[in-house]
């Protein structure tokens, strides 16, 4: 006979009697379990009290002829291990089996597919169907059941696409009619052969289906075999691509996920260690360090049981190593889930202790006590009323509406990632949603090898005291817009890190000055992003602020021959573009288009072939990821993709722009092709033109209209800029706007270009209306902003006077300096706010702001000088990166070296003692803790998942 003794983690203290009792006591052909529930939890970091405790219930497995397996979740499991190992404990722990549990194993290794997977799209697929804040617990592992259900939706997308690259399957969704628009049309490309063996194993599906064959005349059948090697053999076809091959790690890890819960639902002994051991190169590669231990142990005890325990294994090889609340066959349960579903649901639920009964020692007893008396009132009114409680045959994941719900889901994912294809032949390591590549240092892609090496290195080596080191983890993808923290790559929530920076600093007075020197975040916050990219400026707010003035506009445009400039940009998104139609035909659009309104005009396109620009970020921001193969356009060839997935490669979008060109040309339209930014060629074009007639440019872009009002001629002509697109049309006369502006024309590029464009950051909570209203103000000093307007000025001189200006528009007074009023406004909003202070709502560092300052200065240069700027970018707060130009963030590190000694910990242990710094503190573990990554030790911030519901609910 064997006991089960489940050691739940965080359940409340009863009396030592309440741990005589035996909740729940079940009978096993062959053999007799008694399962004790002990509802006990105490400060873990008590040694002595868990040994007593063990003591006790060996003693009580000795008297009945038990031997005792003790489940523990890791931290109390590794305090337990490190007891039984302790020399100087007594034998009568030799006895006891250790079993870590397998329930909240699983939501860490989830945590690892999240870590894995960082920055790299999968969010932001997951987005697509669930909320932001349900993704977060999702890829964190804490929402169990939710993150099952979305990685196995993901899997179902990937491997669509996998077979539509394999077998040159086509899906898309059909909208015949109402009734079947949710449906997916299969179009087959494949080679003859592929088609004929698709077309067989389709008939052999249907078959299984109907229950005319079985699963082993499937698998023994030649066509799937012959399938199956070719989609293996295209599947490793796709490993020269770094993007790929995380993708695939991916799967292979959601096939791991899947496999474990299938051999804790069916009770497979043999299955469950060998997943567990494929999962442990996982869980060293990404960080969970303890739980890499723990299971390194765990593993060696377990596959030992043959020979040191034979009649464990044998019990454990009949599928009594997990619950069986019913005789179904997946309705195993591992030991730690079970008290999820059983103890742990009774005591939250409604009657529960947690429910108003209070904690009191007597009335935990009373409630202890009163369990079987109630339980016996249960059956009895069942019984009475003939109403009794009874589960459904059908499980519910096989229920029409969630079958019909996670088919809906799965296409949307696949609409999501077919535009962004991860299984992409471009070698370099990309996020699908940014489409930024990563460093060279980010090896993600390789989790697996790098997790193998890591689990070598622990051979002939004690575990209990083996100390993993950072640099042999994994580097995510979000670590290329980190910096370093004390020599290592450290991820840490921007809100988390400040939060915790904040609270040390608070504590020492003495620090605090020298303290909002610094991001106090992993990131300018307030300038950035956390995927690195600059923040969205919303640039029509300023066309609003100016349009608002009055006086600078006309209802119509002149009756007399005026001339006409298109800018490019907006005239090709003014047309749609129909599938199945030639480009010929969609040039033929556009000239039919131009022939009705402008049949006389110049028309100005950007040039996307120069390489590095330092609107990289703004071409990455608009294409979203999308991913578009090169396309050599001719005009008999058929248009059958999506305007925007076509034209997100910039090298399709240029051919397009030149075959439109050619067209023009050739129906006697003049064409001009910027060298660099079109909207310089733009303005410098329609200043020339107006020296002898007045000059309409027809646009969208507010960049064009900051440009006219300040570089507008003192002539008789005007220049109009009409947009036509827009809810209101607008026709501006830059005339007018200059006279109603005066003197605060001459300082509208620098005002743009400091609150956001498109090659600079939008300051957070400064909008273009705010800063303009501030700005132009008479009282404030015209000369700070004035700088920007000089050529050849000194860097140091121009980032002084940027400075003095972002300082004002934070709401700083002169010589106070954005390190003084970063502490001054957190201390404001600390005192009178009832929120925590956001890092974002603060000013930039004078650090991260001086790079802000250099590229707005670069930039009005470039304004300024119509794009006949020699000055280079490199130095001027950007950085080349893949043959691309992206801003630098900060040269400072995030915080004072002082507070960064002690934000996080390297504790080998528990972080159980005030050994370690972050409990010394009074702060919790984080993720930036070397060995506990702030998920598996006592001192976690991050409560456990508890997971309630009926046998036959996954993961509940």
């Amino acid at each position: 006979m064997v006991a089960r003794i489940i050691w739940p983690l965080r359940a409340p203290t009863p009396s030592w009697s309440g741990l005589m009792h035996m909740c729940q006591t079940g009978q096993h052909p062959g053999k007799t379990t008694i399962t004790f529930l002990p509802m006990i939890d105490m400060d873990s970091s008590d040694m002595s009290c868990i040994y007593s405790t063990m003591v006790f219930i060996v003693n009580q497995a000795q008297k009945y002829g038990f031997t005792p397996i003790i489940t523990f979740d890791q931290p109390l499991y590794w305090k337990a291990l490190t007891i039984i190992n302790d020399g100087t404990t007594s034998n009568i722990l030799s006895t006891v089996i250790l079993r870590l549990g397998g329930f909240h194993a699983e939501m860490s290794f989830m945590g690892s597919i999240g870590h894995v997977m960082k920055n790299a799209g999968l969010k932001e697929v997951l987005e697509t169907v669930y909320a932001s804040n349900a993704v977060t617990h999702i890829l964190s592992g804490k929402s169990v059941a939710r993150a099952f259900r979305a990685h196995n939706l993901v899997e179902t997308a990937l491997h669509v696409l996998l077979v539509q690259k394999v077998f040159g399957v086509s899906f898309s969704e059909r909208s015949d009619d109402e009734e079947c628009n949710s449906d997916v049309a299969l179009t087959l490309n494949a080679s003859p052969e592929s088609s004929r063996n698709l077309t067989k194993v389709s008939s052999l599906y249907e078959d299984l289906l109907n229950g005319n064959i079985t699963t082993d005349h499937v698998c023994n059948d030649v066509d799937v075999k012959s399938l199956l090697q070719e989609y293996l053999n295209g599947i490793s076809n796709l490993q020269m691509s770094k993007t790929s091959q995380l993708w695939l790690q991916y799967l292979e890890m959601v096939e791991l996920l899947r496999t474990f819960i299938k051999a804790e639902r069916t009770g497979n002994w043999d299955m469950h260690l060998q997943t567990i051991r494929l999962m442990l190169p996982y869980f060293a590669a990404t960080g969970h360090n303890l739980y890499a231990k723990s299971i390194y142990m765990y593993l060696a005890s377990m596959e030992g049981l043959k020979h040191s325990h034979p009649e464990v294994y044998e019990y454990f090889s009949h599928e009594y190593h997990v619950f069986r609340r019913s005789d179904r066959f997946w309705a195993g349960l591992s030991t730690d889930l079970a008290i999820e579903q059983v103890l742990m649901r009774s005591l939250k639920t409604s009657g529960g202790l947690t429910r108003g009964r209070g904690m009191s020692e007597v009335q935990r007893t009373q409630w202890l006590l009163s369990m079987p008396a109630s339980a016996a009132v249960n059956d009895s009114m069942q019984i009475l009323t003939g109403i009794g409680f009874s589960t459904s045959e059908q499980h519910k994941e096989a229920s029409d509406a969630r079958m019909k719900r996670d088919k809906n889901d799965i296409i949307t994912i696949l609409s999501y990632l077919n535009d962004r294809d991860p299984f992409n032949e471009n070698v370099q390591l990309r996020s699908i949603d940014t489409g930024m590549h990563a460093d060279d240092k980010v090896n993600v892609y390789i989790a697996k090898q790098c997790g193998e090496r890591i689990i070598e290195s622990m051979e002939n080596q004690n575990a209990l005291e083996y100390t993993f080191k950072r640099s042999n983890q994994v580097i995510t993808m979000s670590s290329s817009i980190l910096p370093s923290i004390h020599n290592d790559i450290t991820e840490v929530d921007p809100q988390l890190l400040f939060q915790r920076l904040t609270a040390l600093a608070d504590r020492e007075p003495d620090t605090v000055t020298d303290a909002f020197r610094h991001e106090l975040s992993t990131h300018p916050a307030s300038l950035f992003d956390s995927s690195g990219l600059p923040r969205i400026s919303n640039k029509s707010q300023l066309a609003d602020t100016l349009w608002n003035l009055g006086n600078c506009g006309v209802s119509e445009l002149p009756g007399h021959p005026v001339k006409y400039i298109l800018d490019g940009g907006s005239l090709i998104q003014k047309i749609q573009w129909t599938k199945g139609t030639t480009f010929g035909q969609i040039c033929d659009q556009y000239i039919n288009y131009l022939q009705k309104k402008y049949p006389d005009c110049l028309i100005v396109f950007d040039d996307y072939t120069t390489g590095a620009s330092i609107k990289d970020c703004t071409h990455f921001r608009r294409s979203k990821g999308i991913i578009s193969s090169d396309v050599t356009f001719t005009s008999d060839m058929q248009f059958k993709s999506r305007k925007d997935v076509l034209l997100a490669n910039k090298n399709n979008k240029q051919n397009f722009i030149n075959l439109l060109g050619q067209r023009l040309v050739e129906n006697g339209y003049q064409i001009l092709n910027a060298a660099g930014d079109a909207d310089t060629l733009i303005v410098s074009t329609a200043l020339e033109s107006s020296l002898e007639n007045d000059v309409v440019i027809v646009g969208e872009d507010t960049d064009l209209l900051v440009l006219l009002c300040f570089h507008q001629l003192r002539s008789d002509y005007d220049v109009f800029f009409y947009t036509e697109t827009s809810k209101n049309a607008r026709i501006w006369s830059t005339k007018s706007l200059k006279r109603v502006l005066g003197d605060r024309s001459e300082v509208l590029p620098v005002l743009h270009a400091i609150s956001g464009c498109d090659t600079t950051s939008r300051l957070y909570g400064i909008g273009k209306s705010n800063a303009f209203s501030r700005l132009t103000k008479p009282s404030f000093c015209m000369e700070s902003l004035q700088k920007f307007n000089a050529v050849d000025l000194q860097q140091n001189d121009v980032i002084s006077a940027g400075l003095e200006v972002i300082s004002y528009l934070y709401g700083g007074v002169p010589l106070e300096g954005l390190y003084l009023l970063r502490l001054r406004l957190y201390t404001n909003k600390s005192i009178t706010g009832n929120k925590m202070v956001q890092v974002k709502s603060l000013p930039p560092t004078s650090d991260a702001a001086s790079f802000h300052v250099m590229r707005t200065y670069y930039q009005c240069q470039e304004w300024i000088n119509l794009n006949t700027n020699s000055m280079d970018p490199l130095c001027w707060g950007w950085t080349l990166r893949d043959n691309k130009l992206m801003p630098i963030t900060s040269s400072l590190p995030p915080a004072p070296e002082n507070l960064l000694k002690i934000i996080h910990c390297n504790c080998k242990s528990n972080c159980d003692s005030r050994r370690c710094t972050c409990r010394k503190h009074g702060l919790s573990c984080s993720v930036g803790c070397g060995q506990c990554r702030g998920t598996t030790c006592t001192n976690s911030s991050v409560e456990e998942s508890e997971s309630s519901g009926s046998d036959d609910t996954v993961l509940q």
